[in-house]
């Protein structure tokens, strides 16, 4: 399953930030509105592209993601009909198909995805950082915000920057989100939201 991944390195240059916002009390009161506000949103889907660098190898991938309650399918697709896996879970586990080889099962998403393909993305943390809020099972490391919303975050290890955020329905959503952990990159801009339930 790796080789449908491996074989389209993508090699992009990692962008560096040369200023340092300061930190703000993370009980800033329009931070705390927003955030009850955007934690409320139980039922939404996305439509992106997310890029991938461990230092060695690169991936570009189109990506969605429909997450209806506790309910969550992942896609991810590389370019030109390279493969495409998609990710099926909920708060008890998740599947990995590739619809090429048996699906695949797991308690947890991080460590399916990376033992099945390489890739090092951490999906778990993502279903928080996607709304622009702070994963509550992790601990919180330096905070920083700008008008009321996350502009830095560091969490589980990563270095989280929010690069931009749009309106969707009188609500300010990231759409830009640039993630990094030792020598991983992540980078993942959101081209559309959707927020509500999926009817067929």
């Amino acid at each position: 399953m790796r080789h449908f991944f491996f074989c389209f390195f993508i090699l992009f240059v990692s962008t560096a930030c040369t200023t340092t916002a300061p930190l703000i009390d993370g009980r800033d009161v329009s931070w705390q509105t927003h955030q009850q506000e955007v934690a409320q949103l139980q039922y939404w889907t996305i439509q992106g592209r997310l890029a991938v660098n461990n230092g060695s190898e690169s991936w570009h991938m189109d990506m969605s993601w429909q997450q209806q309650g506790d309910t969550y399918v992942i896609k991810l697709v590389a370019p030109l009909g390279a493969g495409q896996i998609q990710l099926r879970g909920d708060k008890h586990g998740v599947v990995l198909d590739d619809g090429e080889t048996a699906p695949l099962y797991a308690d947890d998403v991080d460590s399916l995805l990376y033992e099945s393909t390489g890739l090092q993305i951490p999906v778990s943390g993502l279903y928080y950082w996607v709304r622009g809020l702070p994963d509550p099972n992790m601990l919180n490391g330096e905070m920083n915000l700008s008008a009321g919303k996350l502009k830095r975050l560091q969490q589980g290890g990563w270095q989280l920057r929010f690069r931009r955020y749009q309106q969707v329905n009188n609500t300010s959503l990231p759409n830009k989100l640039f993630l990094r952990r030792d020598d991983v990159d992540v980078r993942l801009v959101i081209d559309q939201w959707h927020l509500g339930l999926v009817t067929s």
